[in-house]
């Protein structure tokens, strides 16, 4: 496992929740990602929902670890875990959390891990645009 981390929410961050279709540039930077990150989907969706649209999406495969809802106990947990897995003490150091909801921003300032949010309306330093400024990003962060 790379010892850098990225955490995906996955509604409103890769794909559009309206229409169920990626943003553009998904696959693309995801691949571009993979190679130096270990990357992370949490989602509220159902397990087999999701892994059955990643696999369709082709995007399976560029994921070390995918958690919906039937996974987790809490949502509040799903950090704790990936540590866990990682067995990494650094785990938040190295890590980026890309979201989509204040909530997921409360966790991940709990868990002290850099945050990104991506919003077309961009009004905070925390915000991007879209998925394919999240290298950009990550460089300013880590």
């Amino acid at each position: 496992m790379r010892k850098k981390y990225i955490i995906f929410d996955f509604d409103w961050t890769l794909i559009d929740s309206k229409t169920k279709e990626l943003f553009e540039g998904v696959k693309e930077m995801l691949k571009f990602l993979n190679k130096d990150y270990t990357l992370f989907l949490s989602s509220s969706a159902d397990d087999e929902d999701l892994v059955e649209f990643l696999k369709t999406e082709q995007l399976y495969g560029y994921f070390d670890v995918v958690f919906g809802w039937t996974v987790r106990e809490k949502w509040e947990k799903h950090i704790e875990v990936f540590e866990i897995i990682t067995e990494d003490q650094n785990f938040a150091n190295r890590s980026v959390y890309v979201w989509d909801s204040e909530i997921d921003r409360n966790i991940s300032k709990e868990a002290w891990i850099s945050f990104v949010k991506i919003w077309k309306e961009r009004k905070d330093y925390y915000e991007i645009e879209k998925v394919t400024d999240l290298e950009e990003y990550i460089n300013k962060v880590k």
